[in-house]
């Protein structure tokens, strides 16, 4: 009989980066992250069910609340988790490595056929109107045997096992040397994956007489699926765009995969999120949104203003109706969107809720406008839905292009569109007029979004044991990894919410996309950028100061600002470039800020959270914030940065060989950023002294700590003063 023994088992499925950055929109951006996260959840709690009292988990060790909406709607598990079976033969191990297999593939087996059942559903839907749809009839199963292979044959499962010794002390498990069992498993996945067989798949679908697809418009790596969408007309899928099966999974993830697995998550709030997850635009411009709202409620509730306002526009009241109206006409267009979160979407209705007409008000006002008593009905049952519209419908520019691109035969729209407009112009100048606010100018104002992409360093080396990083006393065994795990996973859902969650400064505009083990990654408005990086390094090192040493329990992070109108996918790209810069070329615990225009224009700022120069320190997000603030407010030269970039580039060119003295050019250097800072800030900054005074020592300090060159040292100062006048434009009054 054979002997049982235990096993170290490690579970992966890949690819993962190129899955979730294969996204046009934000909703599929989140729910490529967010499907990666459900698939390892799914998979492991299956797998508990069927092993009880024979599973030990080490990684991930997730307590995540079922009735808490946040901790249900972040993504917080890897595509990776490790575990121990005990007492277990050879044989039985390779039946539990064919069962994890068989239960990943049955959940893609279960969105692939859902996936097929919406993709019919929505391809003949309103046929009775549409007659042309009928003639994609012949291409459907094809198309549908193209989709079940785009999902199906993507992702690659990766299982190992190992044989370690496990013994139990008291009421604690331990494996004899664990670190040394550790690696050698991770070495065995690593071999697993490098050597695995290829096997080339070609889709060679056809339709409409032998016509071969072109790529998905969103991902580019599979060919559309092989039929007319532009007869089609399918739902949430635009006239330019034609998907392949995996992106149309993503693009309707809630429908074909969640709804029926999460039920114990209110089902309008999860719907709400999936469905209208928020556009770059909303989230480039929530704050102005929620600050229009406030203003109009503010003037709402002082009568002698009101009165004022009111000889300027109809009521305010009345303002909810031609919204509804907006919303209800141009859905399919983005006009509904869900806001940012949760707690953003309360806030607005906390602001919007007094202004709301009553009853009485809307059977006058259908009276006086002559509108059809069932209207109010349908008014009454969308009363708290003006928070949803989409801040492209407040822009004016925006509306006016919209009214270009509609077809003639849309009458109907044109009308209503125009007497929007017309209505948001004199709100606007009524606003104006009262409080000085430009709301106006804010919606049409180049809207800039925030994605930050934040983890831990070293994580590499504290699964390897080695002793400086952690904490004294301790040994990387198997009782730390389950600890580690934990308060990995206890950090990354905590900061998740604080980020989320409003700031003591006003709104938190963030949507986080994925918060599992040391990773952060996240939507963000640009006034919550500098929070966001505050936040993710100083909760870690919290977290983790019992496991680690102080000193090694940092993060490093990428931010991307980046114009609505980017690629997104680039922008996801771009913000993994930063990480990895923040890494390499300042050393860890550290950030790198990428501003990205619309005509692709990069601009950059990189350094440590804190520097330490002659017991001087300098917390280089302190001082990114007084400049941010030193231009919300007025005092420092929009030119600055591009002098700087000048003066790095016709004084002090790269050197062009290792001769080139660089120590005679980083005083003539340092004299000329003394001159430009002193140029350039206003005199009557009061902070004037205190910045110029810790941008030369951060200067000094970079071509110290970093090995940097002036030309370079003087272009990422530049850049410093360039971010945090892109960062004030959405800084002020805070």
């Amino acid at each position: 009989m054979e002997n049982k023994t235990s096993w170290l088992l490690i579970f992966t499925f890949s690819p993962v980066q190129r899955f979730i950055s294969s996204a046009k929109k934000t909703k599929d951006l989140f729910a490529g992250s967010y499907l990666l996260s459900f698939l390892t959840k799914m998979v492991l709690t299956e797998l508990e069910n069927q092993l009880k009292g024979s599973l030990i988990k080490v990684y991930p060790q997730v307590k995540e609340n079922e009735m808490d909406y946040h901790s249900l709607t972040v993504g917080n598990y890897p595509n990776r988790f490790v575990v121990i079976l005990k007492d277990k033969t050879q044989e039985e191990v390779k039946e539990v490595i064919k069962t994890l297999k068989g239960l990943f593939h049955k959940e893609l087996l279960e969105l692939a056929g859902n996936t097929c059942n919406l993709f019919v559903e929505k391809a003949l839907k309103g046929a009775e109107e549409c007659p042309s749809k009928l003639e994609n009839i012949p291409h459907l199963k094809r198309a549908i045997d193209q989709l079940l292979k785009h999902i199906e044959d993507y992702f690659s499962a990766f299982v190992v096992a190992k044989p370690v010794r496990l013994y139990q002390t008291g009421n604690k498990f331990k494996i004899e040397d664990y670190q040394r069992e550790y690696e050698i498993t991770e070495k065995l996945l690593g071999g697993r994956k490098t050597f695995r067989p290829y096997e080339g798949k070609v889709d060679n679908t056809t339709f409409d007489g032998k016509k071969y697809p072109d790529g998905c418009t969103t991902c580019g790596e599979r060919l559309h699926l092989a039929i007319n969408w532009q007869k089609a007309r399918i739902d949430d899928v635009r006239e330019e765009e034609k998907l392949c099966g995996l992106c149309y999974a993503k693009r309707n993830l809630y429908w074909v995969y969640l709804k029926n697995k999460l039920q114990k998550v209110e089902d309008k709030e999860l719907e709400l999120l999936m469905t209208r997850f928020p556009s770059t635009h909303d989230i480039a411009l929530a704050r102005e949104k929620y600050e229009f709202f406030k203003t109009l409620r503010e003037i709402y509730q002082n009568k002698e203003i009101l009165q004022k306002f009111s000889n300027r526009v109809e009521d305010i009241t009345f303002l909810v109706w031609d919204i509804l109206r907006v919303l209800k006409a141009f859905t399919a267009e983005g006009a509904k969107s869900y806001g940012i979160n949760l707690f953003y979407r309360r806030e607005l209705e906390e602001l919007i809720r007094p202004i709301l007409p009553t009853e009485n008000d809307l059977k006058n006002f259908l009276k006086r406008k002559q509108k059809k008593e069932e209207a109010l009905e349908n008014f009454k049952e969308n009363l708290k839905a003006p928070w949803a519209i989409s801040v492209e419908y407040l822009s004016t520019s925006f509306i006016e292009k919209l009214l270009k691109e509609l077809r003639d035969e849309e009458k109907e729209k044109i009308q209503l569109l125009r007497e929007w407009l017309t209505t948001l112009h004199n709100y606007f100048g009524a606003v104006k007029e009262i409080t000085q606010k430009n709301f106006e100018k804010e919606f049409n104002k180049p809207p800039y979004f925030a994605i930050i992409y934040s983890d831990g360093d070293n994580i590499g080396k504290i699964l390897g044991g080695e002793e400086e990083f952690l904490k004294q006393g301790l040994e990387f065994n198997l009782e730390f990894h389950q600890k580690f795990s934990e308060k990995l996973s206890e950090y990354a859902l905590e900061t998740s919410k604080v980020i989320e969650k409003p700031s003591d400064k006003g709104i938190g505009f963030a949507k986080v996309i994925y918060a599992g083990g040391d990773d952060i990654f996240a939507f963000l408005h640009g006034s919550e950028v500098i929070r966001a990086l505050r936040v993710c390094s100083k909760n870690y090192k919290e977290k983790l100061k019992s496991l680690l040493n102080e000193e090694k329990a940092t993060t490093s992070a990428g931010v991307v600002l980046g114009h609505a109108k980017v690629s997104l996918k680039y922008i996801n790209e771009k913000v993994k470039e930063a990480e990895s810069k923040a890494k390499k070329v300042f050393g860890r615990n550290a950030f790198v800020i990428k501003v990205i225009s619309r005509s692709g224009e990069e601009s950059e700022f990189g350094a440590k959270y804190q520097y330490r120069n002659s017991g001087v320190e300098i917390s280089t997000l302190d001082l990114l914030e007084e400049i941010t603030k030193g231009y919300s407010e007025g005092y420092i030269s929009s030119k600055l940065p591009y002098t700087l970039r000048d003066i790095a580039d016709r004084f002090f060119p790269p050197p062009k060989d290792e001769k080139d003295n660089e120590n005679e050019k980083r005083e003539v250097a340092k004299a000329l950023l003394k001159r430009e800072l002193s140029r350039k800030i206003d005199s009557n900054f009061g902070k004037r002294e205190e910045i110029t005074q810790k941008v030369l020592e951060l200067f000094e300090i970079q071509l110290k700590a970093h090995g940097l060159k002036v030309n370079k040292a003087l272009k990422n100062i530049a850049g410093m003063f360039y971010v945090a006048r892109r960062l004030s434009d959405y800084y002020r009054g805070l």
